[in-house]
């Protein structure tokens, strides 16, 4: 008998070893790659501490980002990926051809301000002159647009989606790009390996590139072992262009919800068609993701030389590719310059409205200045925690003076931007903590009076459409309900 509870206790001083042991790895690896965002720590140490074993499987599952040792390596490729498509004799032509679309900021002194914070702030981008620019209000306007730019595809065709469902519309557009295959153009489609995980095995994606080598379809993953795969790294971009003169961009991932009037669970969103010289920057951010899936092994990269730009309208945009590794917080720098610099108005309409306490303070003090901000969510989300999170912001907002709409009746996914009625961001990224400094997003940063003015007329329609927020109607709000709304805030850093 006092054998075996000689065994047991020993037993569990090695377990009580092994639990302490991994616990202080875990501390060590948050405090070392996450030492920037310090809610974000202590919130992982807190649980930690009074969870062990839960914890350190939640961290393993959900909190460690890899932002240092992925990031590297999606910084080398794109690094390798400049230096070949460099040693294209025609890239010198492209930028010699390029300075021509550069805008003169002499010619609107108002937003010189922004326009060179922008500059510093995104070293690696450039606004761009001479972009056509026309906004797709759902799927039911995206999805004809995209089938009928691959139907008049001639070279190639390059897809990428967050999502791509295995439904109607994920099964039409497959059967599009599986013809024009037949036709000897160059497909290549890209998704991410969460986002789209469980249709990557569907008969969808095997059969559409059956027997044909020109037909290519790959996962974006964030890690190359099986064992460094966790939820958190994302590409979060979409986009899709054809022979490298028309793109298409936003916030509408591949699905038939996107479809008004053919789906119980219709999703509000937000695309937009681009021709002009933009789109050799999208193309750029297309291939850039594809060098590193394929580390750079495909054809299409000895074949692709950059196409020189031409005038199709009168649009301004500059694309910000961002995400750790290539322009690390570059939306999250977008939304603080808003913040800052905004004279008179400065909407914002999003589907998770977490963002960091830095820019909920900026948003704070942009309204004290007397700007005009209004923050557009929906009523109905598809994360309830997300929800409830948002809505712990509440308080602090509206006694800021910010004004709060929720858009009833459906489920809005549109990410937009409207700053002073004057230039615009539109794109993949969330207001949230994820779109600032973990998933890969792809956004247009544009100034154009036509697009602009569609862009208020379609804020004023969403706010139409919704229910205002008044802080008496949070400080009247049941207190447990408020209480858990306050927790779901606490896990904002890792929502």
């Amino acid at each position: 008998m006092f054998h075996d509870y000689v065994i047991i206790f020993n037993l569990h001083i090695v377990w009580f070893g092994l639990l302490l042991i991994l616990t202080l790895l875990a501390a060590a690896d948050i405090i070392y790659t996450q030492r920037d965002e310090t809610d974000r720590t202590l919130l992982w140490l807190l649980l930690l501490a009074t969870q062990p074993v839960i914890g350190f499987l939640l961290y393993i599952l959900f909190g460690r980002s890899r932002k240092d040792t992925v990031g590297r390596r999606i910084a080398f490729s794109a690094v390798e990926f400049r230096r070949k498509i460099r040693s294209r004799t025609k890239r010198k032509d492209y930028f010699s051809a390029i300075a021509e679309f550069l805008p003169d900021y002499s010619l609107f002194n108002d937003t010189y301000k922004t326009s060179r914070t922008l500059d510093r702030l995104l070293p690696e981008t450039m606004p761009l002159k001479g972009n056509k620019i026309e906004l797709l209000h759902d799927g039911t306007d995206a999805y004809p647009a995209m089938i009928e730019a691959i139907r008049n595809a001639k070279q190639r065709i390059y897809l990428q989606s967050f999502i791509i469902a295995n439904d109607s519309a994920g099964e039409t557009l497959f059967h599009e790009l599986r013809k024009k295959a037949e036709q000897d153009v160059e497909i290549r489609v890209l998704y991410d390996g969460f986002g789209s995980f469980f249709p990557s095995f569907s008969k969808l994606f095997r059969n559409s590139k059956k027997d044909l080598p020109n037909f290519q379809i790959r996962p974006f993953s964030l890690s190359n072992r099986p064992a460094q795969w966790n939820l958190q790294l994302r590409n979060h971009r979409k986009l899709l262009i054809t022979d490298s003169d028309v793109a298409f961009m936003g916030g509408i991932n591949i699905s038939h919800k996107n479809l008004a009037h053919r789906s119980d669970r219709f999703i509000h969103d937000l695309h937009f068609k681009v021709e002009g010289p933009a789109v050799m920057e999208l193309l750029a951010v297309f291939l850039r993701d594809w060098y590193y899936v394929t580390k750079g092994n495909d054809p299409c990269f000895h074949n692709f030389t950059p196409q020189l730009p031409e005038w199709k309208g009168d649009t301004i945009m500059r694309v910000v590719a961002s995400g750790f590794g290539q322009l690390p917080e570059g939306s999250a720098n977008v939304f603080q310059t808003a913040a800052a610099t905004a004279e008179d108005s400065l909407w914002i309409i999003s589907p998770y409205f977490v963002p960091d306490a830095p820019f909920v303070k900026a948003l704070c003090m942009a309204a004290a200045r007397g700007v005009d901000v209004r923050i557009i969510v929906p009523n109905l989300n598809n994360h309830f925690y997300v929800k409830m999170a948002s809505r712990s912001l509440y308080s602090n907002l509206l006694s800021s003076g910010v004004r709060i709409f929720e858009r009833e009746k459906i489920f809005v996914h549109t990410k937009a931007m409207l700053v002073d009625r004057k230039w615009a961001m539109i794109g993949s990224s969330n207001c949230d903590i994820r779109s600032f400094r973990l998933n890969l997003e792809l956004d247009a940063v544009i100034r154009g009076e036509q697009i602009t003015k569609e862009l208020y007329e379609f804020f004023k329609s969403e706010m139409a459409d919704s229910s205002e927020i008044f802080l008496s109607d949070v400080e009247q709000k049941n207190y447990l309900i408020r209480v858990v709304e306050n927790i779901c805030g606490l896990f904002a850093p890792v929502l």
